[in-house]
């Protein structure tokens, strides 16, 4: 079915006249995806969509929820497919329209016609690019936004009669845009902590008097302007790592992150598992070998591990503010740990969220394992 058949001009003529607000957005989730996403299902099911290729190994939502359709399943962000699409018309209905010429006298029985053809052969041929305003002007791709999560990449679909290639930002490329590379599979990370009295003081953010304060300075002067780059981005797998790294570094302090769900501690003598609260049967799930001891709300997609001197030490704790704290409902979801003192190892990342490749670190569990703790020393 030719796609101005889904899409006529009169409701590209609203979505052209609508203001940006609450209606427009509602409009475009109620009308615009189910038309944009009936025309892409079939285009699939005639078997003209291709496959983003070169996904191995990492996170990207638009292409990720793009071979999910393909496959007739759903990604993590499957929305971003019918968002992304949808937004592809808006910009032809905004922009190819001319709207802003309008409003100052152009001829509005004249631009969002032409706007409208444009858009609707496109979406025909399958070719998803932006409206140009000057003959001289190359075509750029209209989905020219995409986050790769384990890299922390900008990267740009290119789509061309269904066929769609992912292309990377490179600053120091004089083309700017290159093929997408394959990346390796990331191993486990570790890490090890010292941890003075085993006292441990664990929450999503620990936020006694002065603490926030003094872990920013110590972090702003071990790591300078670069903690708030790509490097060091909670946009990326790579990111996130090398945040939990450089906060260990500066502070002693252990904060991986997280998603905002419930985290479960489950511990024996000399091992720790931080785990989803709940698994995919909604079960409150168990570690093999291990007693859950508590758990925490993590509304700030992390969790901290302290040791109580490394925190007092930190706040510069001469009056007992610390107690104070804990003993305040501020504190009452601070959860406190007694372990062995010294020295364990944290193995962390993507690589033992799954509950098979948890099982190669030893813990086995139904649910995504965040990090694990045990004591070497």
């Amino acid at each position: 079915m030719p796609f101005s058949d889904r899409l006529d001009l009169a409701t590209f003529t609203k979505l052209a006249d609508m203001e940006y607000g609450f209606d427009r957005d509602d409009f475009m989730r109620d009308v615009i995806q189910p038309i944009v996403m009936a025309h892409l299902g079939e285009q699939r099911d005639a078997g003209r969509m291709g496959r983003f290729e070169g996904l191995d190994n990492r996170s990207m939502r638009f292409p990720d929820a793009w071979n999910a359709f393909l496959a007739g399943t759903e990604a993590e962000w499957q929305y971003t497919l019918p968002n992304q699409t949808a937004h592809f018309v808006l910009i032809w209905a905004i922009d190819g329209s001319n709207k802003g010429d309008r409003e100052e006298g152009g001829d509005k029985a004249e631009t969002i016609p032409a706007a409208h053809a444009a858009l609707c052969a496109l979406m025909d041929e399958g070719r998803f690019v932006k409206p140009t305003f000057l003959p001289i002007m190359k075509p750029q791709p209209a989905i020219d936004d995409i986050r790769c999560e384990t890299t922390g990449a900008r990267c740009r679909a290119i789509i061309e009669g269904w066929q769609p290639r992912l292309e990377r930002l490179e600053m120091t490329d004089r083309r700017g845009w290159i093929p997408l590379e394959q990346v390796e599979r990331a191993a486990p990370q570790t890490i090890e902590i010292d941890l003075p009295t085993g006292e441990l003081l664990i929450a999503d953010y620990i936020r006694a008097p002065g603490l926030p304060e003094a872990i920013e300075r110590l972090l702003d002067e071990s790591v300078g302007d670069e903690r708030y780059g790509s490097a060091y981005s909670v946009d990326s797998e790579r990111g996130r790592y090398a945040t939990t790294r450089a906060t260990l570094a500066a502070t002693g302090i252990l904060e991986i992150t997280t998603s905002d769900s419930s985290i479960a501690i489950h511990r024996n003598e000399n091992e720790i598992a931080f785990i989803d609260g709940y698994d995919d049967t909604d079960d409150a799930p168990s570690v093999v070998g291990m007693t859950q001891v508590d758990e925490i709300c993590c509304d700030r997609w992390s969790v901290v591990v302290a040791d109580r001197s490394v925190v007092t030490r930190l706040m510069k704790d001469r009056k007992g503010r610390l107690a104070s704290f804990l003993a305040d409902r501020e504190g009452s979801s601070v959860v406190r740990l007694d372990v062995a003192p010294g020295r364990w190892l944290v193995t962390f990342g993507e690589a033992i969220h799954a509950p098979e490749d948890a099982a190669s670190i030893g813990v086995v569990t139904t649910a995504r394992t965040w990090f694990t703790m045990k004591r070497i020393g």
